[in-house]
């Protein structure tokens, strides 16, 4: 990204007592985890993996995303940018339980100042 900064959402970083887990749902019994480096409620920043690492700008990818203990969520994102070590991703035509989890998690995250 070049020029201001220009995110419309706070973003916080996961915590050890709050966790969130991310995977790239695969084909078989293997599931890929993705490191999240913070999130918010249109998106997030994830540590660039070498599965993930072909995803290029505009292209959308699916996504398991659990916080804590919580049934994971099946969501859709959309690469907004990368760099060599992290790329951003925005949620795309999140459902109403998937939006109200993330908005529940990232407030949680914040009050703890996280």
């Amino acid at each position: 990204m070049t020029g201001p900064e220009r995110r419309r959402f706070v973003r916080a970083r996961p915590t050890h007592d709050l966790p969130a887990q991310a995977v790239l749902p695969g084909s078989g019994i293997v599931k890929e985890s993705l490191s999240i480096v913070d999130i918010s409620v249109g998106g997030m920043a994830i540590a660039t993996e070498p599965t993930i690492a072909a995803l290029t700008g505009g292209k959308r990818a699916r996504i398991e995303l659990s916080f804590g203990s919580a049934k994971p969520l099946l969501i859709e994102v959309e690469l907004r940018w990368k760099t060599a070590s992290s790329m951003g991703v925005q949620f795309v035509d999140l459902t109403t339980e998937s939006s109200t989890a993330i908005r529940k998690y990232v407030s949680e995250l914040l009050e703890r100042g996280g």
